[in-house]
């Protein structure tokens, strides 16, 4: 190591044909970041010189540490911190050990001054003449939060707490269990703004479960239907570990015009395109809560406790966490800071200035796909029940609950063919030879795919027999026939 100081290192990439050494690339950056990444190869960039200004390629390095050094071990949860990452780009040191020591000598509270930027916190300087940040994810409550804090940053300060601190009753798993008790965690010290502070939303109790009541025939009349093909073997399929966003136009019903990223990163509802600018995602968690990010810059969509809203930063915090609330026919974004809900005045202001429910705060979503890909969502059918996964995997529509046992998530295999998988159990929709319907398995063979038709504000679904799923008054959920009346017509529904 040549570097003035010991922690700092420098590669050289050169060229030595013809017995002439011509300079390709070089790269300067701290030794925690190879020591990050230990024994895998990982690619990192090359610049022209150790200033690291003009870009020369990549050059892949693996690195092994013999001896002690480096940071401190990050194998360790004690104060819920899932993942911490400091750096730049493809220059990233992980720094959870460090802030894990932080947190035990400060009581469980990491403060980020603005007089201090993250270089000067960490001692070190991932890589210099770049814009960096930290990427801190961790758990409280049993929710999980991410943050990210710029280099040069607003005051800022995170409460955590050790994973036996705020403990639930119960088990918990996106929701409480059904009859359990919550406890409520503490809260955290609420600091003066710009300062964000950072809590668990609020749960609301669940309804109640009613048994599913005795299936009864079907009375409707039957459409001729072809010969149907094989079922598909059983095969294990991996399940998803992870929600994935949901291209998302949002359009207020008010004045027509959709919600943009403006060049102020403000939410404004300037006109009707539906560009880049106003591309959003919805990323649902499991309680409820979903995160709309814009697809043009990445930061997500936050309320202060002013009612002001921007597309700040990319935390996914309180500020930033919303509720979509279904009511009479129209949508509404409720912020889970404030209980505010997101309005648009007629001049395309956008805020979250009021409770008030009425036309200024009407929203429609247009999805990119016919249905929400990825979301938790459920199904509800006309006569007012929700498609639920019942006891012995067998679809009914028991009631109108919207729980775990009602929860579904659609996935798309290929443009146009979805498949619908149970929250309760993973297990997916399938419909057999004879049009019953249950969700039997992890399978996504024919059986389980699903086209989805679209008419107005209803959707069919279409099996693998070309028949249409209904649900009749009874509550018995079936592929009998290819009408598209009544009995057929589903809303979604969050």
């Amino acid at each position: 190591l040549k570097e003035q100081k010991e922690f700092m290192i420098s590669f050289f990439v050169k060229n030595s044909n013809l017995g002439k050494d011509d300079d390709i690339g070089a790269i300067r950056m701290p030794i925690y970041a190879l020591l990050s990444h230990q024994g895998q190869e990982k690619a990192y960039p090359l610049y022209k010189t150790t200033k690291n200004r003009m870009r020369a390629g990549q050059i892949t390095l693996k690195a092994e540490l013999e001896g002690k050094g480096g940071m401190p071990p990050s194998n360790g949860t004690e104060w819920g911190i899932e993942e911490a990452q400091f750096g730049a780009g493809q220059i990233q040191a992980d720094v959870k050990g460090y802030l894990n020591i932080k947190a035990t000598f400060c009581h469980g509270t990491l403060e980020f001054k603005k007089s201090e930027p993250l270089s000067r916190y960490f001692g070190f300087d991932p890589l210099d003449g770049h814009e960096k940040s930290l990427i801190l994810k961790y758990k409280k409550g049993g929710v999980v939060y991410q943050l990210e804090i710029k280099e040069n940053h607003s005051d800022t300060k995170i409460v955590l707490e050790k994973p036996s601190e705020g403990a639930v009753v119960g088990t918990i798993v996106g929701q409480p269990a059904l009859g359990q008790p919550i406890v409520a965690p503490a809260q955290p010290v609420v600091h003066a703004v710009p300062v964000q502070t950072y809590g668990q939303p609020a749960v609301s109790p669940q309804p109640i479960y009613k048994p599913a009541p005795p299936v009864q025939p079907a009375v409707q009349p039957a459409v001729y239907a072809p010969s149907q093909p094989t079922p598909a073997p059983d095969k294990k399929d991996p399940v998803p570990t992870s929600v994935p966003s949901q291209k998302v136009f949002i359009v207020s019903k008010h004045t027509g015009n959709v919600i943009q990223n403006n060049a102020d990163h403000k939410p404004q509802a300037a006109n009707k395109n539906k560009e880049a600018w106003e591309e959003m995602a919805f990323e649902y968690e499991s309680n409820g809560v979903v995160f709309i990010k814009s697809l043009k810059t990445g930061n997500y969509l936050q309320c202060d406790e002013g009612g002001n809203c921007k597309f700040a930063n990319k935390n996914k915090m309180l500020w930033e966490s919303w509720k979509v609330i279904q009511e009479n026919g129209h949508y509404f974004l409720q912020s889970m800071h404030t209980k505010n809900i997101l309005q648009v005045s007629p001049e395309g202001h956008v805020k979250a200035a009021n409770a008030n429910r009425d036309l200024w705060e009407q929203l429609d979503f247009h999805f990119a796909t016919p249905v929400p890909v990825g979301g938790t969502c459920y199904l509800k059918s006309a006569h007012g029940n929700v498609i639920q996964n019942g006891g012995d995997g067998k679809a009914v529509a028991a009631n109108a609950n919207k729980g775990p046992w009602e929860a579904v998530q659609f996935k798309e295999l290929k443009e146009g063919t979805f498949v619908i998988k149970s929250m309760k159990d993973e297990n997916n929709l399938q419909c057999d030879n004879n049009g019953s319907c249950q969700f039997a398995n992890k399978n996504e063979g024919p059986w389980e795919c699903f086209k989805i038709q679209k008419k107005g504000n209803h959707i069919f679904l279409v099996a693998h027999t070309g028949n249409v799923v209904q649900v009749t008054d009874k509550g018995v959920v079936r592929a009998a026939n290819k009408n598209m009346e009544k009995w057929e017509q589903l809303s979604i529904e969050f």
